[in-house]
């Protein structure tokens, strides 16, 4: 399996970060928006996610900004850890999330694949990343990782996972999709979930059309191109300048 990502990853995956954040693999008209751009801008966070917006009034964004901080910092950690690096944490929320994490791995003893490979297929309409890709009681298996509660939407993000996964490796398919969500909170022992997720449905193309039908109802997705703009600016002329005594 590792041998076909190896030839899988010669031909580097491009990637153009902006308002959106787009791939590209080979030819540069080949542009693909990424599964958490989809999934941000046509699925709702939910009405407790709105109720929570209200009660926090303007601290929310800040609150939002420093979750997705920390959300950030447990996958990098945990990236280390399956690198086999020793870390040092001083941020309780961090510590316990990684305590939660190695809990969950002495548990399920996963046989660990690869983990944050881009994904991308010439014949699936977005690209993506996958937290880690690992055998699980010998199936083949997408996982990942959440450091807040479940939603919805994170099944339809694993569901457009797997079908990249299943295009570019054909002969050795995701057949489980697990989200787990490392507890950042617990107040004497790690905890953590591990929720199995359904594979048979096509949801994640209809989140998908609607994408397409929010942000371009009128032609195929495709990164906006900036303008070249420019700092100097002089006006050329041929004319030979004349004065006013001249031209009377």
């Amino acid at each position: 399996m590792k041998d076909l990502i190896k030839k899988y990853l010669r031909m580097p995956v491009k990637r153009l970060q902006g308002e959106k954040r787009w791939y590209s693999k080979g030819e540069a008209k080949n542009w693909k928006p990424s599964v958490t751009t989809v999934i941000g801008e046509a699925c709702s966070k939910g009405k407790f996610f709105d109720e929570w917006l209200m009660k926090n009034g303007l601290n929310a964004m800040r609150l939002r900004d420093e979750a997705a901080e920390r959300g950030t910092a447990v996958h990098e950690n945990i990236e280390m850890l399956l690198d086999g690096e020793e870390i040092v944490i001083d941020n309780e929320f961090i510590q316990k999330s990684l305590m939660s994490f190695e809990r969950w791995y002495a548990d399920t003893q996963p046989n660990i694949i690869d983990k944050e490979l881009f994904l991308y297929h010439k014949d699936v309409p977005w690209a993506g990343t996958p937290d880690i890709i690992a055998e699980i009681k010998g199936r083949l298996s997408i996982i990942d990782i959440k450091t807040g509660e479940h939603r919805k939407s994170h099944e339809i993000q694993q569901l457009m996972y797997m079908e990249l996964w299943n295009k570019i490796f054909p002969k050795n398919k995701i057949l489980d999709l697990y989200g787990l969500y490392t507890k950042g909170k617990w107040k004497k022992e790690p905890i953590y979930g591990f929720k199995k997720f359904k594979t048979d449905t096509d949801i994640h193309f209809k989140v998908y059309d609607l994408w397409c039908f929010l942000n371009f109802p009128y032609g195929r997705p495709f990164p906006k191109q900036k303008a070249n703009l420019k700092g100097v600016f002089k006006l050329e002329s041929d004319t030979t300048e004349q004065s006013i005594e001249q031209l009377l």
